[in-house]
């Protein structure tokens, strides 16, 4: 067995992070390819290695798909937490309590100026 160049073992990992959390057949086909020069380079460790990392990203996939399917589709009112008003430009932000979850809000200001009444 030869020793597995870290590079390597790096190019192989986000190939199968963006495998796993966006795929795309042009990176299943690079990370095939890679995989199969990685064995023809008698690098027998990296399918080992390459399974745990592929096992970490799907947990943490499934943890993140979970998450969101939690959430509200709306939410009818938020208790604005004082302190956390910023105003920047015409952009108000706020960070706000609704349900034991916090939320970061913004908004667009508008002035008089710019209404128009018909």
């Amino acid at each position: 067995m030869n020793k597995i160049p870290l590079i390597f073992l790096a190019y192989l990992s986000v190939i199968l992070y963006f495998l796993i959390f966006n795929f795309n057949l042009l990176c299943l086909i690079l990370f095939i390819f890679s995989s199969l020069l990685a064995l023809y380079r008698k690098y027998y460790l990296v399918i080992p290695l390459l399974l745990v990392m592929g096992s970490f990203f799907l947990v943490v996939k499934m943890d993140t798909i979970k998450n969101s399917e939690n959430q509200p589709t709306t939410l009818s009112k938020i208790t604005m937490i004082p302190d956390t008003i910023q105003v920047n430009g015409d952009l108000l932000s706020f960070l706000g309590k609704e349900r034991g979850q916090n939320y970061q809000v913004y908004e667009t200001l508008k002035s008089k100026k710019e209404q128009k009444f018909y």
